[in-house]
């Protein structure tokens, strides 16, 4: 999900966060060999863990070698791109909630822990598994709402029948999902100690 807003750079490292983050995301949908449905990243389709385990991010790239190890256990890098991306819940761009290439894109929400790096619209994360998939203005009884319906009992992961983006905004505020805009804020700030 490369959709966020690069432009409000991360300051420092990555930190270690205690407890979990919430953002909203979507995913791509494909098949495995056994016939189940699998999430996938939004811009790259290495597909996401199932039955509510937890997908870990790894950097793919190979000229960030120097910067971010290829292991489990670094991703996300400070100066790379890895990591298991979601937007803030009051930050998701427009009326159209997490941006995504894949044709047939499922929204939703994340749960994410691990290392962390905190922009101003979102994050990215070390760990992370699918806590709800989202039919924005679709019936659960369209066959669009019955295969994200199919995908939601597959990841372990509850449904949530919306008729627009800014209920499922509302919904995250009032179950206190993510990150506050005065938080972030907060970790944004540059450290005065850090000074020259």
């Amino acid at each position: 999900m490369r959709a966020m807003n690069r432009s409000s750079e991360p300051v420092g490292e990555p930190s270690l966060v205690m407890g979990k983050l919430h953002g909203l995301r979507a995913w791509g949908v494909s098949g495995d060999d056994d016939g189940s449905l699998l999430l996938t990243g939004s811009v790259e389709p290495a597909p996401w863990e199932g039955e509510g385990k937890t997908s870990w991010a790894m950097c793919n790239r190979a000229d960030a070698y120097k910067r971010c190890p290829r292991q489990k256990d670094q991703a996300p890098g400070a100066a790379c791109d890895c990591g298991l991306y979601a937007h803030h819940p009051w930050s998701a761009p427009g009326p159209y909630v997490p941006y995504s290439l894949h044709p047939l894109a499922v929204h939703g929400i994340v749960e994410a822990w691990g290392k962390v790096q905190v922009y101003g619209d979102g994050f990215r994360a070390q760990y992370a598994r699918a806590k709800a998939l989202v039919l924005l203005g679709v019936e659960e009884s369209s066959p669009f709402g019955q295969l994200v319906s199919l995908l939601a009992r597959e990841q372990r992961a509850e449904l949530l029948v919306m008729s627009e983006p800014e209920e499922l905004k509302a919904h995250c505020r009032r179950e206190g999902l993510g990150l506050s805009k005065r938080a972030v804020a907060q970790l944004l700030r540059p450290d005065p100690e850090e000074k020259e």
